[in-house]
């Protein structure tokens, strides 16, 4: 048996721990029982890449069942106001144990990638239009440093620099499918 513990929130007093078996994944939350899933009923495997402000190195790993609620769990885990710890070390053996596991149990089952393709294509078109408008508003309406022409570009360097992280995100969170026997070591987090 191998696990795996985490803290979403301050709202939880105890970690949640994630083990798996040669019967079943499962998750304990505190005195409850959590979710168990049978391997047989393991429906869709995806792993996210998630950032989000206070965790910007943060990866999602949800495990959904045929018929009953998923597993969910991050690499980033709570350790007080505004402070995630992160257990990229500890989530990358554990999903790479469960990965195996998965491969041995149920070999017909792919390795989802990334946001859903729907969600993934609909964010980024979002994000270039946010851009391009803020882009045509610093542009277009009167600048606050008066009519300077470094004004301007002091103004596109703020949207250029929010640039990488656009662009590392829409790498890393784009849609794909692997086997869980050819899983390429960069899809983990470092």
């Amino acid at each position: 048996m191998s696990e795996y513990q985490w803290r979403k929130s301050v709202l939880e007093k105890t970690k949640r721990i994630i083990r798996f078996d040669e019967r079943e994944i499962s998750e304990v939350r505190g005195e409850s029982s959590g979710v168990r899933i049978l391997w047989s009923d393991l429906a869709n495997v995806r792993l996210t890449y998630a950032p989000t402000r206070m965790k910007p190195n943060r990866f999602l790993l949800t495990l959904k069942s045929a018929t009953g609620a998923p597993v969910i769990f991050e690499n980033m885990s709570y350790e007080s106001f505004g402070n995630f710890v992160d257990q990229s070390t500890a989530f990358t053996k554990f999903t790479k144990d469960l990965f195996a596991e998965i491969a041995r149990q149920r070999k017909d089952l792919p390795l989802m990638v990334g946001s859903p393709p729907a969600s993934y294509w609909a964010q980024l078109i979002s994000i270039i239009f946010i851009i391009f408008f803020l882009a045509f508003i610093l542009i277009s309406l009167p600048l606050p440093l008066g009519s300077w022409p470094i004004a301007a570009l002091m103004e596109l360097g703020i949207i250029a620099v929010s640039l990488p992280l656009l662009i590392k995100w829409a790498v890393r969170a784009r849609p794909r499918g692997f086997s869980f026997s050819q899983i390429p070591e960069d899809l983990f987090p470092k």
